[in-house]
């Protein structure tokens, strides 16, 4: 699970810092040091982003938890290895993406103090619709994110349905005994009959709820080098 308020760790293996009152070797503190510095490239801090793009990224990790916290993923109906291995691929992509954004963002919040008026309108101008841009294209990621985990969700709810009707349905035999001993054999098979059509909809359409969430993955979730 991800949370907003925490640091973003997005890259492989785990920094270690050691205090300073720790390391009597001068040198390796100084390395350590270093190693952390470049480590600050690797983790995307909530002080690091704009409000926007904070909102943003903490909607891609919601729809992102979704897929992984559903029934069809977690019963393996849907590509759980393509999810669990190219999710924290897009959530650093959208992650490093929005703090580039918003670096640039900040620095339009302070103008150049001289330039005369038209000049200073016109680069704010254009400066706003590349910082737009910007942003519209990491939000098309985020959406098809959120169409994946929409489609998802149908998917759980169709499934979560066929386990109900199943349920329902083994007892069937002890259903169609009663039936018998109050109704005639034709009223039976009519009522079991209906049961199996209600099983067989649902079925077919839980189906199509798990294949839409299937090509939507596809749109969310291009492949290692398609990207």
């Amino acid at each position: 699970m991800h949370t907003l308020l925490s640091v973003w760790p997005l890259a492989a293996g785990v920094v270690a810092v050691l205090g300073a009152g720790l390391i009597s070797d001068r040198a390796l503190y100084n390395r350590q040091l270093r190693r952390l510095a470049a480590a600050q490239q690797h983790l995307v801090h909530p002080a690091d982003l704009t409000a926007d793009a904070q909102e943003l990224l903490a909607r891609a990790q919601l729809a992102m938890t979704a897929v992984l916290d559903s029934k069809v993923h977690r019963e393996k109906w849907l590509d759980t290895q393509r999810n669990e291995a190219v999710f924290p691929r897009q959530e650093w992509a959208i992650a490093h993406d929005l703090r580039s954004y918003s670096r640039v963002a900040r620095k339009g919040q302070r103008p150049p103090h001289t330039a005369d008026n038209a000049t200073l309108a016109e680069l704010l101008t254009s400066r706003g619709r590349v910082l737009a841009t910007s942003l519209h294209g990491i939000e098309r990621r985020v959406e098809a994110l959120e169409a994946y985990a929409s489609q998802v969700a149908e998917a759980d709810a169709r499934y979560a349905e066929v386990r109900e009707i199943e349920r329902l349905a083994a007892g069937s035999d002890e259903l169609l005994d009663l039936l018998a001993r109050t109704a005639t054999d034709d009223l039976a098979v009519t009522e079991i009959d209906v049961l199996t059509d209600e099983a067989a909809a649902v079925a077919s359409t839980f189906t199509k709820a798990l294949e839409s969430a299937k090509q939507a993955a596809a749109a969310a979730l291009p492949l290692q080098g398609a990207a």
